[in-house]
């Protein structure tokens, strides 16, 4: 039940994070306001485990006390928040109507936009590589009776790089052009996992695991930064459906599939389906012209979806 509630949490506080960027912040500099947001993320994952472990040291009810005490603060300081802070000086308002009709004309608008829809292709198959890669390499390191701290290692090594995948994502993200970033976000993140396709070594699958998110927050804050940005606000909840659906529902079976396929194909057999996943996603947008001529966070108000 705990375990229900606070994930339950967790998800209507990240999707409201998104929307109340996108109705504060002008959409020249959402990218970089999204740069930020992946940094305190990364540095959240980092400095969690350890915390957590220390106050559930002292008692086991204190982790979900803080927890509780961060939400309740997170919901106090929306408030003071100004949504008059876009660029055009207008604010748009959301209709009243009932929830079906809501959701059919989300989704009707989503399956119009042509270039939303590559980008949720390019996302979903990105989310499913990058998901299968990383239990591919905790159930290899499993089954070689790896310490479970050193299993942890990994989560902290992969933690820290994405604090710096941030640091550099907030200084390109005003001036990266958005085609170009998504396809060299999946170069990088594939010729990382090419190493472990040969060697299982403890520090190569920690090093390469780890050095695949290096631009994976510029990936993500680029992409979904442009997508939230020439999305109105009052279809922002809808548009983070249509995105996070097809990815979670990719990405819910990576666990069975790896549990399955370590064991009768392997490790490398198995880290290459998702590698084919990833290609897969590069070629969706290197083969399309409309993906590939997103331009930067500046021209994005004259792009047409």
């Amino acid at each position: 039940m705990v375990v229900c509630v606070l994930a339950s949490a967790n998800g209507l506080l990240g999707k409201a994070t998104d929307a109340m960027l996108r109705s504060i912040v002008a959409q020249s500099r959402y990218a970089q306001a999204r740069s930020v947001n992946e940094g305190r993320d990364a540095t959240i994952v980092v400095a969690g485990s350890p915390l957590g472990g220390l106050l559930y040291g002292f008692t086991p009810w204190l982790p979900f006390m803080v927890m509780a005490a961060c939400f309740l603060l997170s919901g106090v300081t929306v408030f003071p928040a100004s949504r008059a802070c876009r660029e055009d000086g207008t604010q748009e308002k959301p209709s009243r109507q009932g929830f079906w009709q809501d959701f059919k004309e989300g989704w009707i608008w989503v399956v119009h936009q042509r270039t939303l829809l590559l980008l949720v292709a390019v996302a979903c198959l990105m989310s499913f590589a990058s998901s299968g890669m990383q239990y591919c390499v905790q159930m290899q390191l499993m089954s070689e009776g790896v310490s479970a701290l050193r299993i942890g290692y990994v989560d902290t090594a992969t933690g820290v790089v994405l604090i710096i995948g941030s640091l550099i994502a907030t200084r390109l993200s005003k001036t990266a052009r958005v085609g170009r970033v998504l396809v060299a976000s999946l170069c990088c993140y594939g010729v990382s996992m090419v190493p472990m396709l040969w060697s299982q070594s403890y520090l190569v699958l920690l090093s390469c695991s780890a050095f695949a998110f290096i631009a994976f927050p510029l990936f993500n804050a680029m992409a979904m930064g442009f997508i939230f940005a020439k999305t109105p606000i009052d279809l922002q909840g809808r548009v983070s459906t249509a995105v996070g659906i097809p990815s979670q529902f990719l990405s819910m079976f990576t666990s069975a599939i790896v549990g399955f396929l370590i064991p009768s194909a392997g490790f490398s057999r198995s880290l290459l389906l998702f590698l084919c996943a990833l290609l897969a996603a590069l070629l969706v947008a290197v083969v399309s012209r409309r993906v590939r001529a997103i331009p930067d966070a500046s021209h994005w108000r004259q792009y047409a979806w």
